[in-house]
């Protein structure tokens, strides 16, 4: 993610801060005259997204992504505990942000033990390296997303909180 982030910087100069996504047509639930509606225009109380002009869609902070996954207060999925990644980062902490869609932001997972994310932080909270460090692995997967997006969501909030 770096790397993409720094070829994004150099191809694109100052300009990279000021991307922004058109909304486009996602598949999901289905509207009241049976076609796909797009994410952030359904219309049950239980849709987790809204719309963003970076992004097309984004999740809503509090909102359940699927049944047992939780969207945390800044809007990636929750670990446990459910807490905010703090912009300022200390010294001896390791993030990874871990992009992707449906699969990596827990849809076909039963709880978020379940999630790739969470499976990736217990493999590396066991590795003897790892062991001298605070390792943070935040799930910042949203279904539907495609490439662009997740670039959009790096640039703009992700490498403000030096991954």
């Amino acid at each position: 993610l770096f790397c993409i982030y720094h070829m994004v910087q150099m191809a694109l100069g100052n300009k990279v801060r000021n991307i922004q996504i058109s909304p486009g047509i996602f598949r999901s639930k289905r509207s009241t005259d049976g076609n796909p509606a797009p994410p952030h225009q359904r219309k049950d109380e239980d849709n987790p997204f809204r719309v963003s002009t970076r992004t097309g869609y984004q999740f809503i902070p509090g909102k359940f992504y699927s049944k047992h996954i939780k969207i945390g207060p800044d809007g990636f999925i929750c670990g446990i505990p459910c807490e905010e990644v703090p912009f300022n980062k200390p010294g001896n902490e390791i993030r990874f942000f871990i992009f992707g869609g449906s699969t990596i932001a827990g849809a076909y997972s039963n709880t978020v033990f379940d999630t790739i994310p969470y499976q990736l932080s217990n493999y590396l909270e066991s590795d003897s390296y790892y062991r001298k460090y605070t390792v943070r692995v935040v799930n910042a997967g949203v279904g539907g997303w495609f490439s662009s997006q997740q670039v959009s969501k790096l640039v703009s909030q992700v490498s403000l909180m030096k991954p």
